[in-house]
C-alpha cells in the first residue's frame, strides 16, 4: 500500500516540528509562555557558547518601602566558578523578609527599561509579580525583578548587557523548586533582544550562600 505524497509531507512536517520542540532551547522573543527545556541550563551569551557550571544564590541586601521589608537576592549563573567568569547571567530580585525564594516564579515580559516620568502602568505591566506596597501612596508598586544582566569575555573584550541600556528589552521566566540542604534547584528561560540573540535556558542547582 502506497502512502499518498500529501500525507508523507504532512508527517515529515510534524516530525520536524516535534524534533524542534524536543531539541535544545533557543532564542525566543517572549519567554513568559515558553516551556522550560529539560536540559542543563545553557545557551549563547554575546556570541559565546554558554553552559552553566556554577550557580549561586545569595541575599545581597534589603530595603524598606512603606510597611514592607524586602530582601534582595542575586542569582549568578556562570560558566566557571570564578570572580571573573568567561560568561555570566545575573538576576536580581526581591522577596519579602518573612519569605524565601523557594517555590516562587518570576516573570519579565519584553519591555523597554523602566524610566521615571514614563507611563508607569505600562512599564510595571512588564513585571510579574509586582508587589503592592501598603503604607505608601495608593498604587505604589515595586517590580520584584530588580535587575537583569549578561556578560562575556569576547574577542572584542569584556562585553555586558544590562536592562538599563537604551532599547534593552530582556525577557525572563525564573522558577525555583524545593530546597535540599543548601541547594535550591530552579529552571530559567532568559533571552535578550541583542543582535547576537543571547539566551540561557534550562535547569540549574544553585548553592545558597
Amino acid at each position: 500500500m502506497r502512502i499518498p505524497q500529501a500525507i508523507l509531507a504532512a508527517l515529515t512536517i510534524a516530525a520536524v516540528a516535534t524534533a524542534a520542540i524536543a531539541g535544545p532551547a533557543g532564542w525566543v522573543k517572549d519567554t513568559s509562555r515558553a516551556p522550560f527545556p529539560n536540559q542543563a541550563a545553557g545557551g549563547v551569551v554575546l556570541g559565546k557558547a554558554f553552559l552553566v557550571k556554577d550557580a549561586q544564590l545569595a541575599r545581597s541586601g534589603s530595603m524598606v518601602t512603606g510597611d514592607v521589608k524586602m530582601d534582595t537576592y542575586s542569582l549568578d549563573l556562570r560558566t566557571n566558578a570564578s570572580i571573573f567568569p568567561d560568561a555570566e547571567a545575573n538576576v536580581s530580585f526581591l522577596v519579602k523578609q518573612s519569605q524565601k525564594p523557594d517555590g516562587k516564579t518570576f516573570v519579565r515580559l519584553p519591555h523597554p527599561p523602566y524610566k521615571f516620568g514614563g507611563n508607569l502602568s505600562a512599564q510595571f505591566a512588564a513585571f510579574k509579580p509586582v508587589e503592592l506596597v501598603p503604607g505608601t501612596p495608593s498604587g505604589t508598586r515595586i517590580p520584584l525583578i530588580q535587575g537583569l544582566s549578561m556578560s562575556a569575555k569576547t574577542s572584542d573584550g569584556d562585553e555586558k548587557l544590562s536592562d538599563t541600556d537604551d532599547g534593552a528589552a530582556p525577557t525572563l521566566r525564573l522558577q525555583f523548586g524545593k530546597r535540599r540542604g543548601n541547594v535550591l534547584p530552579g529552571k530559567i528561560y532568559f533571552c535578550w533582544n541583542d543582535a547576537k540573540k543571547s539566551h540561557v535556558a534550562g535547569t540549574f542547582e544553585a548553592l545558597v550562600k
